[in-house]
């Protein structure tokens, strides 16, 4: 049974998962400038690790969504290797390894992009768009 509007609590989200409290691996404040844009593609979102963190945050949100949607487990891939540093990205993977559906894409992209004053709407109002709530 999906659950109402009426029964929900506030959204309270983790300043880790916002732009400005934004932090590297090892725990330095790296604030993310509002005016930087995400555009999730074949690789998901790729940018400077040191960038990335409130990504994979996001990211570990709308996996938790998707997997919700299809009752099926879903993969988040980080991915880092000997390419420069720009190089390092974080993605979904559907069940059977296969690249995130298009309008799921657009909810990756939507979330990550959204400000951080507005990140609580949204997130109400991917969870109605996806059917999480009704």
């Amino acid at each position: 049974m999906r659950d109402s509007m009426a029964d929900l609590l506030p959204v309270d989200i983790p300043r880790d998962f916002t732009r400005n409290g934004n932090r590297n691996h090892i725990g330095h404040l790296c604030p993310v400038p509002s005016d930087l844009r995400f555009s999730y593609g074949t690789a998901g979102f790729r940018h400077n690790a040191d960038l990335l963190t409130f990504v994979v945050f996001r990211m570990g949100y709308l996996a938790g969504l998707r997997a919700r949607e299809l009752n099926r487990s879903i993969g988040i891939m980080i991915t880092a290797s000997h390419n420069p540093a720009v190089d390092n990205g974080v993605k979904i993977v559907d069940p059977m390894g296969e690249m995130l559906s298009a309008d799921w894409e657009k909810y990756a992209s939507e979330l990550v992009n959204t400000s951080d004053e507005q990140l609580p709407t949204a997130v109400r109002a991917l969870e109605v768009q996806s059917g999480q709530l009704v």
